[in-house]
């Protein structure tokens, strides 16, 4: 019964890896091919309210980049509290390399053409409350990276998403103080979730694998067994 239950529990924990779906929790509206912030010698910063509990697990935004690209390798994120319609305490923070897809589309910006990008990188679980207002904060490269690189953190087509409240931004270096950029910038908050698909694959797995390992365990009690006071008789017996 040991093996059934441990060869059940190495098929669950295979069903559990099979498939994840990414389920887009926050849309700040898709890129506008308008302008963008500059997001290397500056913070952009967006805040966001989930209308559900949700836990984040990936960022996606678009970017406008110079030529040769001013992307840094890497991107400086945070995800902050709200602090009086500006970026609070840091909730959650780290820099990770991203994932960067050209999408072909041209920005003019300071009469320099600049290439849209799509951006897309994981993070750790955050969970994040519904009904609460957070920042999301980016800088382009390791947080001692502060030239203006030319690459731009591109606005919204839903602008003005929120009059209330548009993105932040600090100046770097020593920048102690977040202003408004006064505009409203593309991104999307991710949870990776499982696919429904999965249980369904999950369960008839299950089932197969505690059938089989029954069926084994069958076979083997059912085989004949020496009694234990009856020794088995010698090869020289056999023979007579």
């Amino acid at each position: 019964m040991m093996k059934s239950i441990g060869l059940a529990a190495a098929v669950a924990v295979l069903g559990a890896n099979l498939l994840t779906a990414d389920l887009v929790v926050y849309d700040n509206g898709s890129p506008d091919q308008t302008t963008g912030d500059e997001m290397t010698h500056l913070i952009q910063s967006e805040d966001f309210v989930l209308g559900a509990n949700a836990t984040i697990t990936d960022v996606i935004f678009w970017a406008l980049d110079s030529s040769p690209s001013g992307y840094q390798g890497t991107i400086t994120w945070v995800i902050a509290a709200d602090s009086g319609g500006a970026p609070g305490a840091a909730l959650a923070s780290g820099s990770t390399t991203a994932t960067v897809t050209g999408t072909g589309n041209t920005v003019v910006i300071d009469a320099l053409a600049r290439s849209e990008e799509m951006v897309s990188f994981s993070i750790p679980a955050f969970a994040a409350l519904a009904g609460t207002k957070y920042w999301l904060e980016l800088h382009n490269g390791p947080a001692g990276t502060t030239d203006d690189l030319g690459y731009f953190w591109e606005t919204s087509s839903t602008f003005p998403l929120d009059d209330l409240t548009p993105g932040q931004e600090i100046l770097l270096p020593g920048g102690d103080l977040w202003s408004t950029n006064g505009n409203e910038h593309a991104f999307q908050l991710v949870e990776a979730v499982p696919e429904p698909t999965e249980y369904v694959l999950l369960f008839p797995l299950t089932g197969l694998a505690l059938f089989m390992a029954s069926r084994r365990n069958t076979a083997s009690d059912s085989r004949p067994k020496q009694p234990l006071n009856d020794p088995a008789p010698r090869s020289d017996e056999l023979r007579g």
